[in-house]
């Protein structure tokens, strides 16, 4: 017998046919993301918070890392979070997918696509506090200061094309891991280390600026460098980016997202197949 996968095209379909169980199950993530705490959903605000104030006190007051123009550094840390968050927690959740989804898989029939895509709710959720806590702290700034610092104009739109492209470029990578962690759980502890040291190769604590000219390009074939100066430039007015690194980015991010589908179509239904098998044991969910 020779069976033969999905196409890109069929397993997109059929998410989509049943893309209300995706927000279904996407709620039902959230909802599981805050059991057994005190303080419930206050940690939306708070995680990011308490987070962006303590890199805040180590790169920008002790370490005296510079921010772009007269930027305050808290404001310009937190711009350049908001677009890698996009990034990176999606794909930290999509990870992890069919392991907070393995009783699930197991009951019920369901398109495989839906369970990364739905599974990075939590991390869409943490991400759209992001906005509100820029827009408070250029408050507080405009009141200390006298100068609102964000750029409320046409260049929004950049800014929201970067957080586009980063969103994307993380689903991209998170179809191929969640797959693979499937197989092995490896996959998600290796993926904590790299994405932590790719944050600091990502020019978000420090300004693109303050790198010498040699490491400056080198930092140009990240992907992630053009898609947060958008991001940067676009609400503060404050990025350095070239069309040749944008088109990079965009290559960069619809090449993963399409290399991302073919793998799932083609591995998804053989490698999560060990994970249905499994007992989910972590029904809380850890927030490494």
């Amino acid at each position: 017998m020779v069976i033969t996968p999905p196409s890109v095209a069929s397993i997109v379909r059929d998410a989509w046919h049943s893309r209300r169980l995706g927000y279904l199950l996407g709620e039902r993530l959230v909802a599981k993301s805050y059991v057994r705490t005190v303080l419930g959903k206050a940690w939306l605000v708070l995680r990011p918070l308490m987070e962006t104030v303590g890199m805040a006190l180590i790169f920008g007051g002790v370490l005296g890392a510079p921010s772009s123009g007269d930027i305050p550094y808290f404001l310009f840390l937190l711009v350049g979070m908001m677009g890698w968050r996009l990034f990176e927690r999606p794909l930290h959740w999509s990870i992890r997918s069919f392991d907070r989804y393995a009783r699930i898989g197991r009951s019920l029939r369901a398109p495989l696509l839906l369970f990364p895509v739905a599974g990075a709710g939590p991390g869409l959720v943490e991400c759209a506090v992001y906005p509100v806590i820029v827009l408070g702290a250029a408050g507080v700034f405009a009141v200390t200061d006298g100068t609102f610092y964000l750029q409320l104009g046409p260049g929004l739109l950049a800014a929201a094309g970067g957080l586009v492209l980063a969103y994307l470029f993380g689903q991209g990578l998170g179809l191929v891991l969640s797959v693979l962690n499937a197989r092995a759980r490896d996959v998600r502890m290796v993926s904590t280390y790299l994405l932590n040291a790719w944050l600091f190769a990502t020019p978000i604590v420090y300004p693109i600026s303050s790198l010498p000219s040699p490491w400056r390009s080198l930092a140009q074939i990240n992907p992630l460098t053009s898609i947060v100066e958008l991001v940067k430039w676009g609400i503060l007015g404050e990025g350095q980016f070239t069309a040749a690194g944008v088109a990079w980015s965009i290559a960069a991010t619809v090449g993963t997202l399409a290399a991302g589908l073919w793998f799932f179509a083609r591995h998804a239904d053989r490698f999560t197949s060990i994970a249905h098998g499994q007992e989910d044991d972590e029904d809380d969910v850890d927030y490494l």
